[in-house]
Parts: C-alpha cells; structure tokens; sequence
C-alpha cells in the first residue's frame, strides 16, 4: 500500500540568474503545480532556487520506504536533499536513508525557452506488506 504526500507549498523561490537584460526579481512563496511567472513575471528564463521545508513522515519503521516523486524534472538542473545531491534524471528516488526530522528540499530549475513550469513535487510512502 502506498500513502502519499503531497509538497504543493509553500516553496520558496530565489531568482539566481536571468538569461539576458534586466535585473533579477525578488524572491517570494509559490506552489506547486505552478509556474513561477506568476512570481518571477512571465518574461523571467534563467535559474532559480525552490526550497522547501518538510517533517519526516510519522509512524516510519525500517520497513518502510519513502520516495521522492517529481512530476516534470525536464527542467531541473540540480536536487538536493539535506545537503545530499540526488539524481537530476531519476523523476522518482528513494529518500528514506536521507530523511531527518526536519528535512530541507531543494530544486534548482533553468528555462531559457518557457515560464518555469513546475510540476508536482509529492512523497510516496510504501508501507510494507502485510501477512494476512
């Protein structure tokens, strides 16, 4: 069985680099699904910083496993769990040796052609099975 968890928001999002004239936005909240031209504008391509902050899900045994899913990682150029860098190419990841109490997310994005489209970013929690 698996229990899901879903991180909509609120993310923080930091303007790192513009592609192009002008200068960087402020940084600001957004959620997920989403795009960030609702924060950024919608003429804003180059990179940007979304983090997240998250508990460790409760009633987690060595049996347990916990999966980082992400819906659209076209545009992901780094991921990180923790400090830990996690695989860019990978859309789902096992996390469970990775997670803290209190655990820290972060997804760099670059688009130099679109809005920042963001996809779902959710926690899978496969719960072992059961002898019945």
């Amino acid at each position: 069985m698996t229990h899901t968890i879903r991180l909509r928001g609120p993310w923080h999002c930091q303007p790192l680099e513009r592609a192009g004239e002008g200068p960087l936005p402020a940084a600001g909240t957004l959620a997920m699904p989403g795009d960030w031209s609702e924060l950024l504008g919608a003429d804003f391509r180059g990179r940007a910083r979304l983090t997240r902050l998250f508990n460790r899900p409760t009633g987690l045994d060595e049996l347990h496993r916990v999966w980082l899913v992400l819906d659209d990682a076209g545009h992901v150029s780094t991921l990180h769990l923790n400090g830990q860098e996690l695989s860019r190419g990978l859309p789902r990841q096992d996390i469970t040796a990775l997670l803290n109490p209190r655990n820290e997310l972060i997804i760099e994005i670059i688009s130099l052609d679109a809005p920042g489209a963001l996809g779902l970013v959710q926690l899978e929690i496969e719960e072992p099975a059961s002898d019945k």
